[in-house]
């Protein structure tokens, strides 16, 4: 089989297995439509929490509430992706554990793309509406200019914002081939949602250095909506910020694959 006919029975694997995992979410539409309602509402609350945040004690750390918004709203559409694109890491611990990864195993196709594509989350695009009304409404409100240069700017600063959070899922998840358990995922989302909802020079010098250099989560939001914002920032990082985001995004990603290669070749089959 050449490349470009490898390359199209991968897409059309992937096309149907999506489809069918859409399909079989399709199922409960009722299940679907109180996401619809709970998952807004929960941006919505945390927009408004903000609000009042800022209203009772002034601006954070010299960003206003409609600049917060703008960063609110590149946090939330990664957030929403995310949970399309790489719902599936958060069950590694039970594919280990119940022996699932013998099914990928015996297939002839990559293991990783098979373990990529088994879980479209459908529920994920509740997450991604609210978010993008959220970054609309950012966008308006600090009169971002929709220029093609700065469209693609906050295209690549979400784009590596998503792939940063999946590759944090991925790296953390993976150690259940190790530990056959992985408490990390719910850590995780509340590490990543207060370094990602609320400008990061907020919290002290040694946190920014961590969530920059070690777990460079502030390029999800932070840095990506200081660029486009023209604000300073405490630690000074030379290049355009948000094409370093999607950089980031693709170097976290690598080693979060990396670690769950190394785990796969651990894995010790249903028996474990």
């Amino acid at each position: 089989m050449n490349i470009a006919k490898c390359i199209l029975h991968y897409i059309k694997v992937g096309h149907y297995s999506i489809k069918l995992e859409i399909q079989r979410q399709m199922e409960y539409p009722s299940f679907l439509f109180a996401w619809l309602i709970a998952n807004p509402a929960h941006f919505i609350l945390g927009l408004v929490s903000i609000q009042i945040v800022i209203a009772n004690f002034g601006s954070l750390n010299g960003w206003s509430f409609n600049q917060v918004a703008f960063l609110y709203g590149i946090a939330s559409m990664s957030h929403g992706l995310s949970m399309v694109l790489f719902i599936q890491t958060w069950s590694i611990q039970y594919l280990v554990t119940e022996g699932e990864f013998d099914r990928l195993l015996l297939r002839p196709l990559n293991i990783f793309f098979q373990f990529s594509v088994m879980e479209f989350n459908l529920i994920g695009f509740t997450d991604l509406i609210p978010a993008v009304c959220i970054l609309f409404y950012g966008c308006s409100a600090v009169g971002f200019y929709p220029s093609f240069l700065n469209v693609i700017k906050l295209l690549a600063a979400i784009a590596g914002a998503t792939l940063i959070r999946g590759a944090v899922y991925l790296a953390t998840c993976s150690i259940a081939f190790w530990t056959k358990r992985s408490p990390f995922v719910e850590l995780d989302n509340k590490v990543i949602y207060y370094t990602s909802m609320y400008p990061m020079s907020i919290y002290p010098m040694y946190f920014q250095i961590v969530f920059t250099y070690i777990i460079p989560l502030g390029f999800i939001s932070f840095y990506p909506a200081s660029e486009l914002l023209q604000k300073s920032t405490d630690i000074i990082l030379p290049g355009n910020l948000c094409l370093a985001s999607l950089l980031v995004g693709i170097v976290v990603y690598i080693i979060g694959y990396t670690i769950f290669k190394k785990g796969l070749s651990r894995y010790e089959s249903s028996g474990s």
